[in-house]
């Protein structure tokens, strides 16, 4: 799409290395399938992301994400479901990530991001 914009389709993997015992995402590992466009260095990102916790439940969440190439990202997000102990989750997330870091080998990339989860399981 030229030097000033591109769109990109991804699938991102990864685990949850931080977060209290009675959170749902505790030790959970994720996969997450987005899209992104950038225009110029401001970019738009949004996907959908599975966890997966150590017992097999799973925890669903759509998100949305902006920011400028080579900086910090901020993201929204809404878990929209679950399942076995999950069954019903709702809940959001908000998060800062950072992107650049020397990736594992060449063609993939690497990357870290924190930020806080409210939830409420029925």
């Amino acid at each position: 799409m030229g030097n000033e914009r591109s769109e990109a389709i991804f699938e991102v993997a990864g685990l949850v290395v931080d977060a209290p015992e009675n959170c749902p995402l505790y030790k959970a590992t994720y996969v997450v399938f987005g899209s992104s466009h950038r225009f110029k260095d401001d970019y738009e990102e949004r996907g959908s992301v599975r966890y997966t916790r150590p017992d097999g439940d799973e925890v669903f969440m759509t998100y949305e994400a902006k920011g400028k190439v080579g900086t910090e990202r901020k993201s929204k997000a809404t878990l929209v479901g679950g399942t076995g102990k999950c069954a019903g989750i709702t809940g959001t997330t908000e998060s800062t990530g950072i992107m650049g870091f020397k990736p594992p080998k060449e063609g993939m990339s690497a990357g870290s991001s924190s930020g806080k989860v409210n939830w409420k399981i029925p």
